[in-house]
C-alpha cells in the first residue's frame, strides 16, 4: 500500500481514518481529528467513496478480516494534491479553534481588553 492512498478502517460502526489520512478527509468533508484520528459512520460510506472517486483519490477499505476494497487512479490519483490542500486549512482551523478556547478562560475585564483592540483593526 503506497502513502498516497487513504485507509479506511471499519471499527464497530464506524470507518477511521489516521494522521494523514484524516487531514484527507478534513480537507473533503471537514470530519473532526482527534488524537491524529477521524471518523464517520458506516452510514456515510456510499458519500466518502463516490467523493474520493469523484476527486480521484486511491483508497483502501478494511471492511474485515475476510472483505476488503480498493480503488486506484495510478497517475492521476490527487492524494498529495488534496492532502496538502488539507494540511493548510486544518492548520487555520486548529489556530481558531485555540483562540476560541483561549476567549472562553479570559475574565470579563480581558475579553473587554480583547474587544477594544480587534475594534482598532476594523
Amino acid at each position: 500500500m503506497s502513502n498516497q492512498t487513504v485507509f479506511l478502517r471499519k471499527v464497530g460502526g464506524f470507518y477511521h481514518a489516521f494522521d494523514e489520512d484524516a487531514i484527507l478527509l478534513f480537507s473533503l468533508f471537514h470530519y473532526r481529528i482527534n488524537n491524529g484520528k477521524s471518523g464517520f459512520p458506516i452510514s456515510s460510506l456510499e458519500k466518502v467513496k463516490n467523493t474520493l472517486q469523484a476527486e480521484k483519490v486511491d483508497y483502501y477499505l478494511k471492511i474485515s478480516e475476510e472483505e476488503e476494497e480498493k480503488m486506484s487512479f495510478h497517475d492521476e490519483n490527487r492524494y498529495l494534491e488534496i492532502y496538502n490542500k488539507g494540511k493548510e486549512e486544518y492548520r487555520e482551523f486548529h489556530k481558531k479553534e485555540k483562540l476560541a478556547e483561549k476567549l472562553f478562560t479570559l475574565n470579563e475585564e480581558q475579553v473587554d481588553e480583547v474587544i477594544a483592540l480587534v475594534q482598532t483593526w476594523l
